[in-house]
């Protein structure tokens, strides 16, 4: 190789390492390299185009590897042209960067400032939009339909056997109960800074507390199963599931032989359960209102006028027969 060749490539390299984020965005030529030195104040900021022919007096190269390099070493100039870089090329690449950023592989902040708005590194906020660091969306869901929990987990995975917890959807939203908020099952965070949250001591791993939900007593094994759950109890017990069983029908959650009071009875006397909660679940034993069902409650309302109940205690007629103090 020329030796001319050689020195032009050390120089592209060196004028390419002084780019500073304004001449980045002047240029609408998006960098690859990570670390941009700053220009000192006596310096003119130029587009990149004309750096080579305008201002010499901003290249700074090692003089022992254009020494090196003018021997013919041509290891000696791959080194100067990966010189001072710190990330692998292609690292700009969001299912690169924004991976090793979500499962916390390395602390972005050292470079990037604490608040990641700049510091021997460029801004986050140069390239992201608007709002990402509080945007839920951005790091998991789906921004189309807003939800926030997986499918698409932090390691962008979405299909149902990929997900370390696959029914997060059917608690957002469920056509059997309420829509549930993350804090039934996780501290909710306000933003990426948020405790428990990305920059915590345990990377790519999302804390199970049920402390704020309906069921706070509830365990997480850490492999999909919960356990003391009021959730998945029978309105009388608490309940476990695992998270890659079927989804349960009336009698997984309420089986008659668990039920307590009277409900056995009048369940095996062909009783619905409309006769008593006919604002939750209509005679085909169909959930109508999902607000009153799973909400840490118990709603009753007779479909018969002619029956009171107060204190736990049924007076009236139902079902033919008369109830004086009964107790349900």
């Amino acid at each position: 190789m020329p030796i001319l060749l050689i020195l032009l490539a050390i120089i592209f390299y060196a004028c390419d390492s002084q780019v500073t984020h304004q001449q980045m965005v002047e240029t609408d030529h998006l960098i690859i390299r990570d670390q941009f030195l700053p220009l000192t104040p006596d310096q003119q900021v130029i587009p990149l185009d004309q750096m080579l022919i305008k201002d010499l007096s901003m290249i700074q190269v090692d003089q022992n590897i254009v020494d090196q390099a003018i021997m013919m070493d041509q290891s000696i100039v791959d080194q100067a042209m990966n010189h001072q870089r710190f990330h692998p090329v292609g690292y700009q690449d969001p299912l690169v960067h924004g991976l090793e950023f979500k499962l916390n592989t390395q602390n972005c902040r050292e470079c990037h400032g604490n608040d990641l708005t700049g510091g021997s590194a460029l801004s986050c906020d140069g390239c992201h939009p608007q709002e990402w660091k509080s945007n839920c969306t951005f790091c998991h869901g789906n921004a189309q339909s807003g939800l926030s929990a997986p499918p698409r987990d932090l390691r962008n995975q979405t299909l149902d056997e990929q997900m370390t917890f696959i029914p997060h959807a059917q608690h957002i939203s469920s056509s059997v109960h309420g829509n549930w908020d993350c804090n039934q099952c996780h501290k909710q965070p306000v933003d990426i800074f948020s405790d428990q949250h990305i920059f915590d001591d345990s990377p790519g791993k999302a804390e199970v507390s049920f402390a704020l939900g309906l069921s706070a007593q509830g365990v997480y094994n850490g492999q999909g199963g919960c356990s003391n759950l009021y959730c998945h109890g029978n309105g009388n017990q608490n309940g476990a599931y695992q998270h890659d069983a079927v989804n349960p029908g009336c009698d997984g959650c309420h089986p008659r032989a668990q039920l307590g009071g009277e409900h056995q009875r009048h369940r095996n006397e062909g009783l619905p359960c409309s006769g008593c909660h006919q604002q939750t679940v209509n005679e085909q034993e169909q959930i109508t209102n999902a607000q009153m069902h799973v909400n840490g409650q118990k709603e009753i309302l007779f479909e018969t006028n002619q029956l009171s109940q107060a204190n736990g205690f049924c007076n009236g007629i139902c079902h033919g027969k008369i109830h004086f103090f009964k107790t349900w």
